[in-house]
């Protein structure tokens, strides 16, 4: 099973898969360091509800969720809007 998993992964799937766990670290790391573990808690929540319903085939509950992250993504916005502005212009200053 391992021998089967390791010959259908390519060097695509590690870059992304590496990727994506990267960018989940620094999504964490914002939470921590703003205290807002409830957003954190929801997000989750939200994600795991997500995955049950694609599992049991529940499409318009999925399709619910799926627009609710949306909204979440804007939320994130509004809720950090300090932080995300710090981000941009410290590597506009590291650029220059």
């Amino acid at each position: 099973m391992i021998q089967t998993f390791m010959e259908n992964i390519s060097i695509t799937d590690l870059v992304d898969i590496f990727t994506v766990a990267f960018l989940l670290y620094l999504i964490f790391l914002e939470f921590k360091k703003t205290k807002s573990v409830f957003v954190l808690a929801g997000i989750i929540i939200s994600g795991t509800i997500y995955l049950i319903a694609n599992i049991f085939g529940l499409r318009l509950l999925a399709t619910l969720v799926q627009g609710f992250f949306a909204i979440i993504l804007l939320a994130i916005v509004n809720i950090f809007p300090r932080n995300i502005g710090l981000r941009i212009n410290q590597k506009n200053e590291q650029k220059e």
